[in-house]
């Protein structure tokens, strides 16, 4: 037992350490990291001096060492590390061999307190330290099985879970508890006989769980006939649903019928239920039932019974049907019917069924008792009433040119041979015929001014009878001649228009908004015109009265007025009147005989004027497009069949769908293609082939247009050159890069709130990028806090980098510096790493390069990937060259003026500024650039 538990703990022992070599910590267990920069400044190099740094709550000391690029800690020097936790493991990373004393890891620790005295200088980059809190992990869920486990008729897929995530599930059949040895759970286990299943879950961090077991019984159900026999005890049936109210149901099989009580069964599943036997008034019921679905859908035709057959039958819980029985006696939810002298109880007819006492019922239900046989969850019940028969019809309206009526009726408890007959005496009303629910007849044109009634006379044996009016409206003309105009006003003044309806619109507008009265406030309202021939051009006036949304209205066209498709839709915005006028390439179908104006709601809109002109062929407007003839650069636009080159023009019809290919001679670069008019604010947007570069494509608009494009000659993007730097000189020019030899990646222009990656290439330590890119860095101090300022030197934006967010991932440009841009900059002597923290007191100011999202910005810790910078290999120095442009002219000693006037006004080579090479950059150094380009003339 010893043994063992020595192994255990050495196992523990290798776990801890593999643990900090990986920077894990394992359950309870925290791990604090130190690193040289946690020292930086402390001590003293060669004698050394008292280094102290705490982090996560573990606290490095020794009274001898010397804080720089290493933890020097030297002979003598005595190491301590405290924590508030319990210390149990240490392990100490080396520069180069060390052979002095000092292990490279401690395990099996406990204690708050650790010493050391060191027998020779020992030189570390990192120290990792492991502390305990003493806690226990979790437990894992235990595991859960479906179905659950009970008595099964037939074979069963059992599914295992475990609710913790990332869980392995152990289990065995054989009655053992199931250990990490046992079989995997992978997928459902088919149990097909009785069989007891236990299983564990385990996972990564958790305790083992507890274990879970179910066993699954199965077992052939009884008949229900051996059932019922059986009358008392536990049972386990199976029976098709024949019927089921609330939680009391009933099932049969070929041999018996049963009452299932507490449990909502499905009319028509097939089911076991097991549960235990009992009776109650009568009634042997299965009570606790535990019910499993095998299938839905079937079906038991029910056996016609007389009531004394039901009476004197043995077959309780049977479905029957009893056939025209005569209703005896109604209370509350019982009802007596009976056949002959025979009688029985109904219990739970649903209320939606009309009856009365003396009607006859038909039904089906199930044989029940209650002291004595009921029929019970009754269904498919059809009433023979014997109350007196009632004619139902109501009043009809024909329109003036209706030659054929009719008018639908209903008896109410109607006399089997008993017809209904109807008669009217109205002289324009012949050929009456009784059909099946229906009076038909036909009638003459109403070619009065008036309208005109008929009243017909509906009788039937046994009920009173039913007089019902016919009207028929008088003739009018139902569409409007075109043209049709209408000047605006209110709705009831455009509804009293020969052929106009509406649907919808609000309360008119107030007659300050004359004539814009008609008020369009609900998507689908519209105003529909019927016309006497095929419409011409629509011209609707409109003005926007609830705000600047967009709405629209869709002029809309019909042959029948039943369907509507749509011709256009016509946008109205702002809050200003308009008049809205169908396009003119657009034509209304020949049969067409309505419009509809339908109204798509952004905001209401008041609605005046209306015209619709007589149709007449519509020919498409030609405007001139010209192609332009531009150097250095060949325009095609085709159209149709036809082509327009440089220099040339045509008269294209409105609307015409143009494509463009532009193509700049060898050596030029692409700079814009325009399609512009001739007045002021004409321009056509145009749409670029995402495919194919130098294609574009436009409609043709309603003005006269030139297409022209401009080229610019094409030059090569001049690259500079960088050395990877692992120290910092003032005023040197320097880029941010991040990655490896194969994807190097250089911060870029600002974004919103980060930098962009660039890429650039390295070949044998050179990096080459565009000299878009370029930072100067110089030492900086502001408040008192020094650093380095990083500045801008790009073409397209300039300023310092500063870490811009207290809470964000920012990293900005601006033009004021402050203690946000003021970095602390340092190199990895190994790797080159770079450590550029800005000196701010909030988080987020570590610059990093991230590469899920292809930016460099600033986070709280050394998170992300590092980065490096690479100095500008800088051309020889031309004296007199102050801003850097390769020649010496009149803008250097402008620059230098300005220098003089305002330190901080420019950037340039101080070098090559002080031209005379003594006491800085003066005017005198002005004054030997104009010399110098005097004697160079």
């Amino acid at each position: 037992m010893k043994t063992k538990l020595l192994n255990l703990t050495g196992l523990r022992s290798l776990l801890l350490l593999a643990c900090m070599m990986l920077g894990m910590s394992a359950w309870g267990e925290t791990t604090a990291t130190f690193e040289p920069s946690d020292f930086s400044g402390q001590g003293t190099s060669g004698t050394g001096g008292a280094i102290s740094a705490t982090v996560d709550g573990v606290t490095f000391a020794c009274d001898k060492a010397f804080g720089t690029t290493q933890i020097r800690c030297y002979k003598d020097g005595k190491i301590t590390i405290s924590s508030s936790k319990t210390i149990t493991a240490i392990a100490f990373t080396f520069s180069g061999t060390y052979t002095g004393g000092l292990e490279t890891s401690y395990t099996d620790l406990s204690t708050n307190s650790w010493e050391q005295t060191l027998s020779s200088q020992a030189r570390l980059t990192k120290i990792v330290v492991t502390c305990s809190d003493g806690s226990t992990p979790p437990t894992c869920s235990t595991p859960k099985f479906t179905p659950a486990e009970g008595n099964y008729s037939q074979a069963q897929k059992v599914t295992i879970s475990c609710s913790t995530e990332n869980s392995t599930i152990y289990y065995t059949l054989d009655g053992n508890d199931p250990t990490t040895s046992s079989s995997v759970y992978s997928s459902p286990i088919t149990i097909s006989k009785t069989t007891t299943v236990k299983a564990i879950a385990t996972a990564s961090g958790f305790e083992n769980s507890s274990v879970a077991s179910a066993t699954y019984t199965i077992t052939t159900p009884l008949t229900i006939a051996a059932a019922r026999e059986q009358g008392t005890g536990n049972v386990f049936t199976k029976g098709i649903v024949t019927s089921c109210v609330g939680t009391t149901g009933y099932i049969q099989d070929a041999t018996a019928a049963i009452c299932v009580y507490g449990k909502s069964l499905t009319v028509g599943d097939e089911i076991t239920v097991s549960g235990t036997l009992s009776t109650y008034k009568g009634l042997l019921e299965i009570t606790n039932p535990v019910v499993t679905v095998l299938s839905s859908g079937n079906s038991i035709a029910p056996e016609v019974m007389t009531i004394a057959e039901v009476n004197a039958s043995t077959k309780q819980g049977w479905l029957v049907k009893i056939e025209e029985a005569t209703v005896t006696e109604i209370d509350d939810k019982n009802t007596t019917i009976a056949q002959g002298e025979n009688t029985i109880v109904v219990r739970g007819i649903s209320s939606d069924v009309t009856y009365g006492v003396n009607d006859q019922l038909t039904l089906t239900g199930n044989i029940g008792c209650f002291e004595t046989a009921q029929i019970v969850n009754p269904t498919n019940i059809s009433v023979i009433s014997n109350q007196s028969p009632v004619i139902k019809a109501e009043d009809v309206t024909l329109a003036y040119d209706d030659t054929y009526g009719k008018i639908e009726y209903t008896i109410a408890n109607p006399v089997n041979g008993v017809a209904l007959t109807a008669t009217s005496t109205a002289t324009w009303i012949s050929n009456i015929t009784v059909v099946d629910g229906a009076v038909t007849f036909e009638a003459t044109e109403n070619e009065g001014t008036e309208d005109r009634t008929a009243t017909f006379t509906l009788s039937y044996t046994g009920a009173e009878d039913v007089t019902v009016t016919v009207t028929q409206k008088h003739y009018v003309v139902d569409y409007a001649e075109l043209p049709f105009n209408w000047a605006g006003g209110t709705k009831e003044d455009l509804l009293a228009l020969q052929g106009v309806t509406a649907y919808g619109l609000g309360s008119n507008y107030a007659e300050s908004n004359a004539p814009y009265r008609v008020k369009f406030d609900n998507d689908g309202d519209y105003i529909q015109i019927k016309t006497n021939e095929r419409p011409g051009i629509v011209t609707i006036g409109v003005k926007m009265l609830g705000g600047a949304t967009t709405s629209s209205i869709s002029v809309q066209e019909s042959a029948d007025g039943e369907e509507f498709t749509d011709l256009q839709k016509l946008s109205i915005s702002g809050s200003s009147n308009a008049v809205l006028t169908l396009e003119t390439n657009t034509e209304f179908a020949e049969a067409s005989r309505y419009v509809r104006l339908y109204f798509n709601k952004g905001a209401n809109i008041g609605v005046g004027p209306i015209s619709i002109a007589q149709y007449a062929v519509i020919v498409p407007q030609e405007y001139n497009l010209a192609i332009a003839n531009p150097e250095n650069v060949t325009i095609t636009a085709n159209y149709g069949e036809e082509v327009l080159t440089n220099g040339n023009e045509a008269a294209i019809a409105k609307g015409t769908e143009i494509t463009l290919a532009v193509t700049p001679a060898s050596g030029y670069d692409l700079v814009s293609v325009t399609v512009e008019g001739a007045e002021e604010g004409q321009t056509v947007s145009l749409t670029e082939d995402p495919t194919t570069a130098g294609i574009y494509s436009f409609n043709m608009p309603a003005f006269n247009a030139t297409v022209s494009a401009t080229v610019v000659e094409h030059v090569e993007p001049v690259l500079a050159s960088y050395t990877l730097a692992k120290s910092i000189t003032s005023g040197k020019r320097y880029v941010i890069a991040s990655g490896t030899e194969g994807s190097i990646k250089v911060m870029g222009d600002q974004a919103n709130n980060n930098r962009p990656a660039v890429d650039a290439t390295i070949t044998d330590g050179v990096l080459s990028v565009s000299e878009t890119y370029e930072f100067v860095i110089e030492s900086a101090t502001i408040d008192e806090t020094t650093g380095y300022s990083i500045y801008d030197n790009s073409d397209g934006s300039t300023g310092y980098l500063y870490a811009a967010g207290s809470d964000k991932n920012y990293l900005r440009t601006q033009e004021e510096n402050d203690i946000n841009g003021i970095w602390t900059i340092s190199f990895d002597e190994a790797t080159g790493v770079a450590s550029i923290i800005a000196e701010k007191s909030t988080n987020n100011n570590v610059m990093r390069y991230n590469n899920t999202n292809l930016l460099f910005s600033c986070y709280s810790t050394a998170s992300q990937k590092p980065v490096y910078l690479f100095e500008k290999v800088e051309a020889p120095i031309l004296l007199g060259d102050v801003n850097g442009d390769e020649e010496v002219t009149i803008a250097d000693v402008v620059a230098i003026i300005n220098y003089l006037l305002d330190p901080t006004s420019a950037k340039f080579n101080e070098a090559a500024a002080n031209v005379d090479g003594q006491d800085g950059v003066t005017l005198a150094d002005a004054l030997a650039i104009i010399n110098k380009i005097i004697g160079e003339q």
